[in-house]
Order: C-alpha cells, then sequence, then structure tokens
C-alpha cells in the first residue's frame, strides 16, 4: 500500500500539471524531477520503523503537495509564451571545450593512478569513502569530488553541443569523451551517478528534438540501447558488491557466484533504507531542533577544514553519527534524509511547509533558464540543477553549494576555451 499510494499521489500530480501546461515537454519539466525523485528513491516502507510507516507517507504528501503547488505558481506565467526557442548559442570553439574536458574529467583517474592505486583496485572498490580510507588520498578528496560532480554538467554542456553542431570530428570524439565520463563516475562506486549521466543525456535530446515522439530520437535510439547494455550490468553489480574491496582478481572471481549475484539486497538487508532515516529524524529532531543549521553549513561550507578544524559537519554525518555512532569527522559514512528529515532538523514539523516552497522556487528558476536562455552554458545550469535536485531530495543539502562550484568551474573551462580559441594559430584553421 505504501508504494501504490505514492505512485498514485505522483500520476496525479502528473496529470494535473500536463492538463494546467498542455505546452509543456514533461520529461524536460521541473515536475518530471520532483516525481522521478519520489518514486526512484522512496518506495520502500520503513524496514525498521514499520510503525511510522504512516507518519512518512503524509511527510513525502505535504512536501510533494507544496512543492507541486509552489511549481504551478511560479511556472504558470512562464508557459505563455508559446514561442519557446530551443536553440541555444555558444561563443567557444566546442573541438577545444571538448579536449578541455577530457583532460578534466581524466584527472581523478590519475591521482589514484599516480597515489599507488592499480586500475584493478580503482574499480572494485564499491563503497565510495573506501577509496580514501585505505589509501593516502584524503588530501585530493575535495578535487577528486569537484570533478567527478562536475561531470554532469560536462555531460549536459557536451551533448548540447553534439545536438548543435555540425563538426564531424566533435561528434565522433563525444563517444569516446562519453566513455572516459562513465569510467570517472564508475570508479566513485555511486550507482545513482550512472544512472544521472544516462538521464542527462536522454534529457538533452529530448528537450532538442521538441518532446519523446520525434524522428530525431528514434535515430539516435542506438546510443540509449548502447548504454543500457552498459549501464544496467554496471548498476548491478554496484548494487550486490557496493560496500566490499577486492585484493586482486581471483579474490574477486571467487565472489562472483550464483548465490551472490542472486541475492537481491547484499548491501541493504541489514541497513536502514531512506524512509526508516525519515522516520528516525522525525522522532529525534523535532524535540531537539538544530536551527537552520544546514543553512548554516552551506555558507561556511567553501571554507577549507584545514583552516577551521571545527567547522561544522552536514546533516548527513549528523544524521549518520546519531543513527548509528559513526564518526563526525572523516570521509566515513554519512546518511540521507531527504527533503522531509532535513525539514525537521532544521525546523521542526514547521519545516516540511517552508522548505518545500524553497525548492519548488529553484526548480521554477532552473527551469526557466532552460526553456528561456539562449545561452547554451546557463540553459546547462537549469537543467544541471534540476537533475541534481533528484540526488538532493534523497541526501545532503551540503551538495548545494557543489552544484554553483561546479557551474563555476564548467565556466571557467569555457573561459580558458575562449582564450584559446583567440590564438591566431586556432582562428585562421
Amino acid at each position: 500500500m505504501f508504494s501504490l499510494y505514492l505512485i498514485s499521489l505522483c500520476l496525479l500530480i502528473v496529470l494535473i500539471y500536463k492538463i494546467i501546461f498542455k505546452g509543456s515537454i514533461l520529461f524536460t519539466s521541473s515536475i518530471f524531477f520532483v516525481v522521478f525523485s519520489q518514486i526512484y528513491f522512496f518506495l520502500d516502507p520503513p524496514r525498521f520503523f514499520v510503525g511510522e510507516s504512516l507518519n512518512v507517507l503524509i511527510y513525502h504528501t505535504i512536501t510533494l503537495v507544496l512543492i507541486f503547488i509552489t511549481l504551478i505558481i511560479c511556472e504558470k506565467s512562464f508557459f505563455l509564451n508559446r514561442n519557446i526557442s530551443f536553440i541555444k548559442e555558444f561563443n567557444f570553439n566546442e573541438n577545444i571545450f571538448l579536449f578541455l574536458s577530457f583532460i578534466l574529467v581524466s584527472l581523478p583517474i590519475l591521482i589514484f593512478y599516480i597515489n599507488g592505486m592499480d586500475v584493478f583496485s580503482i574499480f572494485t572498490r564499491f563503497y565510495k569513502a573506501d577509496i580514501f580510507e585505505n589509501s593516502d588520498l584524503d588530501a585530493y578528496s575535495t578535487i577528486i569530488n569537484l570533478i567527478t560532480r562536475s561531470v554532469y554538467l560536462l555531460i549536459i554542456v557536451s551533448r548540447f553541443l553534439y545536438n548543435y553542431t555540425e563538426n564531424k570530428i566533435y561528434k565522433k570524439s563525444w563517444y569516446i569523451f562519453l566513455l572516459f565520463c562513465l569510467i570517472t563516475v564508475l570508479s566513485t562506486g555511486v550507482r545513482s551517478g550512472l544512472v544521472f549521466l544516462v538521464l542527462s543525456i536522454i534529457l538533452v535530446d529530448v528537450f532538442c528534438a521538441k518532446g519523446i515522439f520525434n524522428r530525431k530520437i528514434i535515430k539516435k535510439s542506438f546510443i540509449y540501447g548502447l548504454l543500457g547494455i552498459v549501464i544496467l550490468p554496471a548498476i548491478f553489480f554496484l548494487s550486490q558488491f557496493r560496500n566490499s574491496s577486492f585484493e586482486n582478481y581471483g579474490e574477486l572471481k571467487q565472489q562472483l557466484t550464483f548465490e551472490n549475484l542472486s541475492n537481491k539486497n547484499i548491501e541493504d538487508k541489514d541497513f536502514y533504507n531512506l524512509n526508516d532515516n525519515i522516520a528516525f529524524s522525525a522522532k529525534k529532531y523535532n524535540d531537539n531542533i538544530c536551527m537552520l543549521c544546514s543553512i548554516e553549513f552551506i555558507l561556511v561550507n567553501p571554507i577549507p577544514r584545514f583552516i577551521w578544524k571545527n567547522k561544522p559537519v552536514g546533516f548527513g554525518k549528523v544524521l549518520a553519527n546519531d543513527m548509528t555512532g559513526a564518526p563526525l569527522s572523516g570521509p566515513g559514512l554519512s546518511m540521507a534524509g531527504g527533503v522531509p528529515g532535513e525539514a525537521i532538523y532544521n525546523l521542526g514539523y514547521w519545516g516540511l511547509f517552508v522548505f518545500p516552497i524553497f525548492f519548488g522556487v529553484m526548480l521554477s528558476i532552473a527551469s526557466w533558464l532552460l526553456l528561456y536562455s539562449r545561452n547554451i552554458f546557463y540553459s546547462s545550469c537549469g537543467l544541471f540543477f534540476l537533475v541534481s535536485y533528484i540526488g538532493t531530495y534523497r541526501g545532503d543539502w551540503s551538495s548545494i553549494p557543489a552544484f554553483f562550484i561546479n557551474c563555476i568551474l564548467v565556466l571557467i573551462l569555457i573561459f580558458i576555451t575562449n582564450r584559446i580559441s583567440s590564438l591566431n594559430f586556432f582562428r585562421h584553421r
């Protein structure tokens, strides 16, 4: 009943949205990301807090409905103009941009390799924190996380360019770039990262083709099939062995038994799920509110920890510490409480009414950028925030400043591309 109720509520919201905004493309509209975040992350009822299932559904209902109402109010005027321009402009050399992007997404693998991790170790450490705990890479964790998160914006910008450029060299090279992006994301051991990477590509194509039922989309369907062949087994493999690390190929081979591969929830069977985290947050923090602590952390997050050793930690760390006793410092466990859990942590039950409105406004601004900005970078930033929202709803709001930092990083990359393109050598080619 838990899953059935959430699915029914999401479908009803989508139906009402389409009735109001008949001309919108559902798969690139803000409501798609709201609904997808619910269905993708929150269908399983609480495992250890079963008695709180009804309360958790109420929290989801309040946040969903309030975000939906905010989107309707903010976006109502956006779709009055039917002359939506889907063509985005760019004033930089796409080949140079792609080349610099190649270098950037390759840096994490290079850092791993230089610091003594062989290729096998890089791709078989399926728990993200394990990469830093079992090697001397803690000093590089910030730059590695920054680059690996930038991959999604880079893939969005580069895919927009793919749709708009006639440069054949670029179009052929882009597939190699996609492979590099997949390798970089895979090395982090984050399953959802693979989903977001593929989702970003599909959504850019749907947007540029002005809908999913389009001949342009059908012609590109081979790449989606190819991505499916690569991504789906990778997600399955990461799901089965994410909390494992292997010293060599022989040890990995021993674990590849039919029993292990057919065990559906190896990593989750003794672990709290996301709705457990929400239930715990409501019980723990409503009477122990940390007034706007998440907002405080977002403001101080850019300050390096080596400058401020006692810098506050994000909600994910606090929740993991309170639920499991995990340490507050270092690259260890961080748990997700979603918008409902973190809203209660910040403002008690009042947070369930305040923060959904905030996210609704942010999603509307992102939609406006995607639809109406002719600048390919700003449009990409809008789509990047929409895609990233799925992870934000599930996780820790401390990732919000990372969105903007990653945007600045890619903007710097475009600026460097412009400077290189202005050189005489490239101007006359």
